[in-house]
This record gives structure tokens, C-alpha cells and sequence, in this order.
């Protein structure tokens, strides 16, 4: 709309009101829409995972063997490859 051709120096009455009324049903249709607000629900317990005699290999490579922890809530756990690069969870 900001943007008309080089040659013109005026825009044209019908193209303004074709994009005014473009832009009020977008408007419209911002103030239609529904929004269903779920609150969250009580807590349940202090561990979000809880994990006891963890092992894990991938094809003959064992990774991990005899891994336990509790994860409470908030907590952040990193895993980090061999060569230092890794991502959190």
C-alpha cells in the first residue's frame, strides 16, 4: 500500500478503499477468534523423573551403566559428547 508505480503520484480512491477494507476484516477477524485458557493444575509431587539403574548403549558401544538421580522441578540436565558439544534438556 505504501509502495504505488514510479509513474503515478496518486493513488487511485478505489485501491485505498479496497485496502482499508482488507485491513478492517483482519481486524475483524482478530476479535472473532476464541482463545480457551487452560490454568495450570496442582503439583503433584517434588521429582519430575526419577531414574535408578540407567544403561544405555548404542550398537556394541555401551554409553552409560549404573546412572540413578531424581530431577526436581526446575532442575536442568546437560549432556555433553566427547567433544564437548552437547544441548540441555
Amino acid at each position: 500500500m505504501r509502495q504505488g508505480a514510479k509513474a503515478r503520484q496518486a493513488k487511485s480512491k478505489a485501491r485505498i478503499s479496497a485496502y482499508n477494507e482488507m485491513a478492517n476484516q483482519s481486524e475483524k477477524e482478530k476479535m472473532g477468534r476464541a482463545q480457551i485458557i487452560i490454568p495450570n493444575g496442582p503439583r503433584l509431587g517434588n521429582k519430575v523423573i526419577e531414574v535408578e539403574d540407567l544403561k544405555k548403549a548404542m550398537g556394541d558401544k555401551l554409553l552409560v551403566e549404573g546412572l540413578s538421580f531424581d530431577l526436581p522441578p526446575g532442575g536442568i540436565v546437560g549432556v555433553i559428547g566427547p567433544n564437548g558439544a552437547g544441548t540441555q534438556i
